[in-house]
């Protein structure tokens, strides 16, 4: 018979031996029961030699206890033995005497008598291991710990979402931008400079009772410069940057733009010093009531104000930094000092600022004699400095997609030409009728501007581009601060001088003139509302035509169209008077399409 498992169940080795017993055994005699006081008992060895030598011909297995069982043996000779055995060895013992073939065995377990057993041999945790059906309690907990995983981890990252945890900061050795940099905004170069002692040497204003500021605001036109105001600023300072855009703050359920505002504000904190940048700050401190207020967007203001409040700079020194093209849409609780206690206006560059930035970002080429900053910066009024490096960057795809080993100062002027204009059509098909219409046209504005605008004309071209079929280009001398009105007025008949030459030399107009028509008619309207220069509001002025009454209004717009209608006569004066100076112009713009300023002067001052 095969050897039994020995944590099989007791009753189940006892049914076993009664089965294999032979059916022919003598049933076993009638003894006296045993007495546990009365039987003397014998040790291991003792049992093994009767067992042996075939002397046991009943053995009962009682007073079973968790520890120790006891087992009564009798013998052939009549005679009664005891033998103590632990009570995980019953099982095997049994084997054992149906081996040397025992004929009647008798087992009597207590109840729970193999589950007490095995939980004092092997412990609790081997019962339980055996007993409960580990495998499928163990897949079981495996899927609750993953789904509780996935939880936590979607939580993580609503988190993060929500307390803006994604905003890191940025060390200074990282930040590409410092001060050698920036050109062209002198004045508020000069203020962030001054602000930068404050970080880096608090104590020489903190033992005198100065007050470190906690914020400064840089206003002006896109594309002027402050975000890299502000990075270089954090550079100087040795500071983490940390920047945001006011936009990341609105959210339309309430309380998490807050809490975002809390948490850039707590990670700030954790530095000795630490700058903070909130570019467009005006979409997070718009101005709280009236119809368009928001409970979420007024929380979180309220946050940000109560944040700059409780900065210590006796804890950590913190300076936040903000940027805005739109102050006027700001909230006054902002502006007020001890929140942002400087203004530093970062205005569009001058002449020379031009010059300065076009300097900085032709470094490496300056070395060419063919590239002129100070001319290329004359004739790019207007520009911001973004919109300088956007036409260095034009000119250098320009030059390295024509195989040039250099760039020039063409490349330059190509660029700033697309910039202004757009790519040349070269699509477009025009009839010679509509090429000589045009040339009349941009010719007409040409000889207008050289008889009234102290402007000199830079280029005349009848080459369309983007929307326009033709373009006449005049470069002030110089950055005009204030214009009088006799200028403004010359201004329109420039603008003008287009739809006039059409109706001399045509007796017909086109939709040419549209642009410079509505121009022309907004200017008209800002004489007369805005800068007194009219006589519907005498010497006031509005902002705002709807400030004004409607019957003010009217009268308003019926001067503007008269100061209009004014200047198209005096226009069409002129090309009356210039006729041959403009079928000059147009002849030689027909033949070469684009006239330069030289070219644009030789031909008005040729004699017929």
């Amino acid at each position: 018979m095969p050897s039994l498992p020995l944590r099989r169940p007791l009753v189940a080795v006892a049914l076993a031996i009664a089965l294999a017993s032979p059916a022919t055994a003598a049933p076993a005699p009638a003894w006296t029961p045993f007495s546990p006081t009365d039987t003397p008992q014998v040790d291991k060895d003792a049992v093994k030699q009767m067992v042996d030598t075939g002397r046991v011909i009943l053995a009962e297995i009682d007073e079973i206890s968790p520890k120790n069982s006891v087992v009564f043996l009798r013998t052939t000779d009549g005679h009664a033995w005891r033998y103590g055995i632990n009570t995980l060895h019953v099982a095997k013992f049994m084997e054992y005497l149906i081996d040397k073939k025992v004929q009647a065995i008798k087992v009597q377990p207590t109840p729970s008598f193999e589950a007490q057993a095995r939980m004092l041999h092997d412990g609790v945790f081997a019962f339980l291991a055996d007993v409960v059906p580990l495998g499928a309690i163990l897949g079981q907990l495996l899927m609750i710990i993953a789904f509780v995983f996935v939880l936590v981890w979607v939580q993580m990252k609503a988190t993060k979402l929500i307390t803006g945890k994604r905003i890191r900061a940025i060390k200074p050795k990282d930040i590409p931008v410092s001060f050698e940099h920036i050109a062209g905004i002198d004045e508020a170069v000069r203020d962030v400079r001054e602000a930068v002692a404050f970080l880096a040497r608090p104590n020489d204003f903190s033992r005198l009772g100065a007050k470190l500021p906690k914020g400064i605001l840089l206003v002006g036109p896109p594309g002027g410069g402050k975000t890299m105001l502000a990075k270089a600023f954090a550079k100087a300072c040795d500071a983490p940057f940390y920047a945001v855009s006011g936009s990341e703050f609105v959210e339309m359920f309430v309380g998490m733009g807050a809490s975002r505002v809390r948490s850039l504000f707590k990670k700030a904190r954790r530095s000795r010093k630490a700058v903070i940048f909130i570019d467009e700050i005006d979409a997070l401190a718009k101005k709280r009531g009236g119809m368009s207020s928001h409970s979420e967007s007024e929380q979180t203001l309220n946050e940000l104000l109560v944040q700059m409040d409780g900065i210590d700079n006796g804890k950590s020194h913190i300076i936040v930094i903000a940027a805005t093209n739109r102050m006027d849409a700001m909230d006054d609780a902002v502006l007020r000092p001890g929140r942002f206690d400087r203004i530093i206006q970062v205005s569009a560059p001058s002449l020379k600022g031009r010059e300065d930035i076009l300097r900085v970002y032709l470094k490496e080429h300056l070395g060419n004699p063919d590239i002129d900053a100070a001319q290329l910066a004359r004739i790019c009024v207007g520009f911001s400095g973004a919109q300088l490096s956007s036409l260095v960057n034009e000119a250098l795809i320009r030059a390295a997609r024509e195989g040039k080993d250099r760039l020039s100062q063409a490349d330059l002027l190509a660029a700033r030409d697309k910039l202004l204009m757009g790519d040349p059509r070269q699509d477009l098909d025009l009839l010679e009728s509509e090429r000589r219409t045009t040339a009349i046209h941009e010719s007409g504005h040409a000889v207008v501007a050289l008889t009234v605008s102290g402007d000199p004309v830079e280029k005349v071209t009848i080459e369309p581009r983007s929307q326009a079929l033709g373009l006449m280009l005049q470069v002030p001398e110089r950055d005009a601060v204030s214009l009088k009105e006799s200028e403004i007025r010359a201004r329109l008949q420039v603008l003008l001088g287009g739809r006039a030459a059409e109706e001399v030399f045509f007796g017909d107009v086109t939709t040419g003139a549209s642009n410079d028509m509505e121009r022309a008619y907004q200017i008209a309207l800002s004489m007369v509302a805005q800068w007194g220069m009219g006589e519907s509001l005498g010497r006031s002025g509005v902002a705002d035509l709807n400030q004004v009454s409607g019957g003010t209004r009217e009268r308003i717009e019926r001067e503007a169209v008269v100061i209009v209608n004014r200047a198209y006569d005096h226009a069409r004066e002129i090309v009356l008077a210039s006729k041959d100076a403009i079928s000059r112009m147009a002849d030689k713009l027909m033949e070469q399409v684009t006239l330069d300023k030289q070219e644009v002067l030789q031909l008005m001052e040729q004699k017929a």
